[in-house]
């Protein structure tokens, strides 16, 4: 039974006791608590039930209804997805009552059950007359689960044929059936066994059954992991994703605020802000290991991050999301937040000499190619160049690199040198009119602080 995260299942504890309630038997243990539990491909034993409304008699035979395809619908008054469903499962034991054999069946009081359909609002299930079970001790044991409502095929030789949800109660599932065809939809499917001590997706739930619609999860530091950041911006199978892998905090406030910018994901495009920065391990550019335990350093102040939402979520609004979920974290860990906020800090303003526009592209296929030591560029969109440059070489330095050129069409260009080095990069974006400055600028600025600036 696929199960979607955005449910919550209603829960029903299983309780074993010493004595029947509801049922007689000659061929099962004296004792409910070692009872069978019932798979699909057994063949049921002779059973006589009892406490039984809306049938002919207060007992039952399942032997009764050899030759019609039984269903068991276990339920309980507070359910309301099994309230939901069964006029529905009135309507189709109307339609086949010659056929099929629907029986509800719960565990609670018969006068619990009977006070519920006379008090209820709801005028279908006032006039419900499907066949219930009431104070049931015996077939939930022999049909043990946790999430109601839940349904077991019985075929018309008493084998049980398949146990699945509510939703595969059909008319198109029923009659296939009956034309002695086992549907795909309602094969076997596992009887979910759900651990509510464990999160959904750390083993709460078989991961199989899990059709993920949304998810966001942060751990600890991973040792052997890599540091790295991703995510898409062409949704696959319908949804978008941020990962984030042994990222220390300022990343991770550059994925969430700079949104994969190139611009933003140079380190000089952050500034930190700390009354006592060795509360949290902070660091940026050309650190120094040696002598050093990285893993240790690490351990409490990198984290893996993932985030991933329905493609109906715009690309802006995923990052939104993260940034909320990185605060939501390290507030209360680290006292810290991240924010953009507009500062006067000196740049490397990129400017053109003159108006003249020597850029532009002759056309063609466009590629890139780039190494430490040269950028070929034939019809490249010329800000992402910058972009890349400003993440990719620039980074190194305290000062971030921005474009004043004006333009952001494509170009063909061939940068050669070693791209680490400003002189000559300055010297190399000279042939096509362009200069570098040192100059102040008012520029948006990732900020991560404790508040107390």
């Amino acid at each position: 039974m696929k199960m979607k995260t955005y449910l919550y299942a209603t829960l029903m504890a299983i309780f074993a006791f010493t004595n029947v309630h509801g049922a007689t038997y000659d061929k099962l243990p004296r004792r409910i608590d070692t009872i069978k539990n019932y798979k699909v491909g057994d063949r049921l034993p002779e059973l006589t039930i009892s406490n039984v409304i809306n049938y002919k008699e207060s007992i039952l035979k399942l032997a009764d209804f050899k030759g019609k395809l039984v269903i068991i619908d276990f339920w309980a008054t507070w359910c309301a997805s099994c309230l939901k469903s069964m006029p529905k499962l009135q309507a189709i034991q109307k339609l086949y009552n010659d056929k099929v054999k629907i029986i509800s069946v719960t565990s609670e009081p018969k006068e619990v059950v009977n006070k519920f359909f006379k008090k209820t609002s709801n005028e279908e299930l006032r006039n419900l007359d499907l066949t219930i079970v009431t104070d049931d001790r015996l077939l939930k044991q022999m049909f043990r689960h946790q999430i109601l409502p839940h349904i077991v095929w019985i075929d018309r030789d008493g084998v049980v044929s398949s146990i699945t949800s509510s939703k595969e109660v059909s008319i198109i599932n029923i009659q296939t059936m009956l034309d002695a065809k086992m549907p795909d939809v309602i094969k076997q499917k596992a009887d979910i066994r759900y651990n509510n001590k464990k999160p959904l997706l750390l083993g709460g739930l078989p991961p199989d059954l899990i059709e993920l619609k949304y998810n966001s999860t942060m751990t600890g530091y991973v040792s052997g992991l890599p540091s790295s950041s991703a995510f898409t911006n062409a949704p696959k199978d319908g949804v978008r994703w941020i990962v984030n892998t042994n990222e220390i905090i300022q990343g991770l406030y550059k994925t969430a605020l700079g949104k994969f910018n190139g611009y933003f994901m140079a380190n000089n495009r952050t500034l930190l802000e700390f009354r006592d920065s060795t509360k949290v391990f902070l660091y940026w550019r050309n650190k120094d290991w040696k002598g050093l335990n990285k893993d240790s350093l690490l351990r409490n102040t990198a984290f893996c991050y993932e985030l991933r939402v329905p493609e109906s979520v715009s690309e802006n609004e995923m990052f939104k999301m993260m940034h909320q979920d990185v605060d939501r974290i390290m507030k209360p860990m680290f006292g810290i937040t991240g924010r953009l906020e507009k500062r006067k800090v000196s740049c490397l303003v990129v400017s053109r000499k003159s108006g003249e526009n020597v850029l532009a592209t002759k056309g063609g296929t466009s590629q890139k190619s780039s190494d430490s030591f040269g950028y070929k560029l034939t019809n490249y969109n010329f800000d992402d160049f910058l972009s890349e440059l400003a993440w990719k070489h620039f980074g190194r330095y305290t000062t971030p690199l921005i474009n004043e050129t004006g333009y952001n069409g494509y170009v063909d260009m061939s940068i050669e040198g070693d791209l680490n080095n400003l002189d000559v990069v300055k010297q190399e974006f000279s042939k096509y009119g362009l200069v570098i400055e040192l100059k102040e600028r008012i520029i948006d600025m990732i900020i991560v602080s404790d508040g107390h600036n």
